[in-house]
């Protein structure tokens, strides 16, 4: 997590895990004075944490989201309940098995827009 924080230039990161029929946050990543913590957890998925409404749309398609500003996120995914300060994210599958996502990694960046989409140089 610690690497993909970095490399996508994020504050924050959330590593979902699907257990069941139910989707858990399984860790944390956030950023502070360029130190990024990783905290393990065992939470349920709510719309204050992240968008909701991206994380079902990215587990049924198993496609990427990646919005480079968050701004939109209301005439996109109209339902989301998600208020934060994140001006642009991302929300990655990753499969297991072919066909099966597991899991899903939660970036936002809070500093500016179109940041999730630029690559950026680990911090040193």
């Amino acid at each position: 997590m610690r690497t993909a924080v970095e490399h996508a230039g994020a504050e924050r990161a959330l590593l979902i895990l699907s257990r069941e029929a139910e989707q858990r946050i399984a860790a944390e990543a956030t950023t502070s004075n360029d130190t990024v913590t990783v905290r393990l957890c065992d939470e349920p998925v709510t719309g204050s944490l992240l968008p909701e409404t991206v994380l079902r749309h990215v587990l049924h398609t198993r496609e990427s989201v990646i919005l480079d500003d968050a701004a939109i996120l209301e005439s996109v995914f109209n339902r989301s309940v998600y208020r934060s300060a994140a001006r642009s994210f991302g929300v990655l599958p990753a499969a297991h098995e072919p066909g099966q996502t597991h899991r899903v990694l939660y970036l936002e960046n809070n500093l500016a827009p179109r940041a999730s989409s630029r690559r950026h140089a680990p911090r040193c």
